[in-house]
């Protein structure tokens, strides 16, 4: 799938980046946002898990089908619980990098999902 458009949405924390990528299928779109994981959550679940070593990462890319206009390229709850792809990064400049790659991957038609 080559892409019709790419385009960078306005996004807030713990989102870091949201791109939306059309299709040129009518109505299929995907968004691609990278999120900053909790802190907080992830220090108590190794801390009730008992484990040591590799904290889990900090940083989550993933890719959603997502609406159109008139859901202003938002994924629905069902497509939110299953991503198509995923990518885990423990710092933030190379979750920004990630973004851009996944993304620069989806328009070229080269990430398969």
């Amino acid at each position: 799938m080559q892409a019709r458009w790419v385009s960078d949405r306005p996004c807030s924390p713990p989102v870091l980046l949201a791109t939306v990528v059309a299709s040129w299928w009518p109505g299929r779109y995907f968004r691609v946002s990278t999120v900053e994981t909790d802190v907080q959550w992830r220090d108590k679940m190794l801390k009730l898990s008992g484990e040591t070593g590799t904290p889990p990462p900090r940083y989550l890319t993933q890719v959603f089908s997502c609406g159109g206009v008139p859901t202003g390229y938002t994924a629905s709850i069902k497509s939110l619980r299953n991503p198509l792809y995923e990518r885990e990064y423990a710092e933030r400049p190379e979750a920004e990098k990630g973004h851009r790659e996944i993304v620069e991957s989806l328009a070229a038609g080269k990430l398969k999902l």
